[in-house]
C-alpha cells in the first residue's frame, strides 16, 4: 500500500478517521476534570503525552505533507480532502489548546500571554 492509496482509502472511509480525531479533544477534555493538583503526576502526566503524541504525530506529518504538496507539486488548494489532509490539523491545535488550558507544559511556558 502506498501512501497515496492510503490516503484515497481514509478519503473513501472517514468514519474511522473522524472518530479517532474527534476523540482526541474529548478526551483531552474528559482529563481537565481531574482534580489540578493530581495532573502533573503520574498515571495522568503519561495519559497527557500520550494524547499530545496522538494528536501532534498525524498533524504534523500532514501539515509538512501539504506543505511539500502545494509548494513541489504544485496540487490546487481546492483538491484538499478535508478528513484525511485538513481534520489532523484541526484536531491537533484543537487538543493541544484543552491540554494546555489544563496543565503547565513546558513548551508553552513562553506563551501563557497568548490564549488560543
Amino acid at each position: 500500500m502506498t501512501l497515496r492509496e492510503f490516503f484515497v482509502y481514509f478519503g473513501n472511509n472517514p468514519q474511522s478517521v473522524v472518530v479517532y480525531f474527534a476523540a482526541l479533544p474529548l478526551v483531552a477534555i474528559l482529563m481537565g476534570l481531574i482534580p489540578r493538583d493530581q495532573r502533573q503526576q503520574p498515571p495522568w502526566n503519561f495519559l497527557y503525552a500520550a494524547i499530545i503524541y496522538l494528536s501532534a504525530v498525524p498533524g504534523l506529518f500532514v501539515l509538512t505533507l501539504n506543505i511539500y504538496v502545494f509548494l513541489f507539486e504544485r496540487q490546487s488548494i481546492m483538491d484538499l480532502d478535508i478528513f484525511s489532509q485538513v481534520l489532523p490539523m484541526v484536531s491537533m491545535v484543537i487538543t493541544l489548546g484543552i491540554i494546555r488550558k489544563d496543565v503547565d507544559l513546558p513548551m508553552c511556558r513562553g506563551l501563557k500571554n497568548y490564549r488560543v
